[in-house]
């Protein structure tokens, strides 16, 4: 196994995306850890997107990890360029050359846990959204351990639980993108009601990355609205505190109900219904279908 470390490149693992992305491909790299110990492995963060992509978690990989600054504005003459000779390139050579690498496990998708297991010692490179796979509580445990040791936490230490509605409302692109949108402010509005049978909901706490538009969607619902815009990590830290969640089609949203689920069983999360199928995955690891009411 030893000489397997020396011969074989690091085992690379690509990333897109924003932080909730991003999580998922560093769980990824905790269990590939696990699967092959003696395997180098190194994480590839892409800047590339919609929009310039931060990379939030290179911190942590200090000696594992590598930036890749290829984003290229849409409308930029580069990018125009860049996609005409890309698409010269997509020759039938380079697609079934590429079909053999992904057939003889050279190279290796691992969105689901299937193929995670389809994953061999001689995989030199893994690129996907990682996204439909289990996530188990010893993953998130390892993942906390190595922020501690950066003197972060992605688990809170929990000192007292947070009264009130936290709703985290993603807008921001989503209001300009063609191709998918927010969830209507209606059905987050339903999800609060449901709240309310079970308890008083005096006290809504409204996370967004445009907060002015999200109060103007939902404001209605007769409560105080506290208004919140974070970093994307601290967010991510502050729902983990609130008796009350309220997610949207937010990757934070997921990673934060993964978290409540695995780390705070007793806290009482809401989600969009079309993400069942999203947690049935997740959370496959574990049997608390009770913990999600989906809305």
């Amino acid at each position: 196994m030893l000489m397997v470390r020396r011969v074989l490149p690091a085992l690379q693992v690509h990333c897109w995306g924003g932080l909730g992305s991003q999580l998922f491909a560093w769980a990824l790299v905790e269990d590939l850890k696990v699967k092959f110990p003696r395997r180098r492995i190194r994480l590839i963060l892409h800047q590339s997107g919609v929009t310039k992509r931060t990379e939030e978690i290179a911190d942590f990989f200090p000696e594992e990890s590598s930036i890749r600054a290829d984003y290229i504005p849409v409308n930029s003459k580069k990018h125009v360029r860049e996609s005409v000779i890309g698409y010269s390139l997509t020759s039938s050579i380079k697609i079934r050359l590429t079909s053999w690498l992904y057939k003889l496990k050279i190279l290796s998708n691992c969105d689901t846990d299937t193929s995670l297991k389809s994953v061999k010692f001689w995989t030199i490179q893994i690129r996907g959204h990682y996204s439909y796979r289990g996530i188990g509580s010893s993953t998130v445990l390892a993942m906390n351990a190595r922020a501690k040791r950066f003197s972060k936490n992605l688990v809170t230490d929990l000192q007292a639980i947070s009264e009130g509605v936290a709703v985290q409302y993603r807008l921001g692109d989503l209001l300009t993108l063609g191709t998918k949108g927010p969830i209507q402010p209606a059905r987050i509005v339903s999800a609060m009601r449901m709240i309310r049978i079970n308890d008083e909901v005096n006290r809504v706490v409204l996370f967004s990355d445009s907060p002015d538009e999200a109060l103007k969607r939902i404001g209605d619902f007769p409560a105080e609205f506290v208004r919140c815009e974070l970093s994307a990590w601290d967010t991510l830290s502050e729902l983990q505190t609130f008796r009350y969640f309220v997610s949207t089609n937010s990757k934070i949203s997921i990673w934060a109900i993964i978290i409540r689920t695995l780390c705070f069983p007793k806290l009482a999360n809401f989600a969009p219904k079309e993400f069942q199928e999203q947690f049935s995955r997740n959370l496959a690891f574990v049997n608390r279908a009770e913990a999600i009411t989906y809305y």
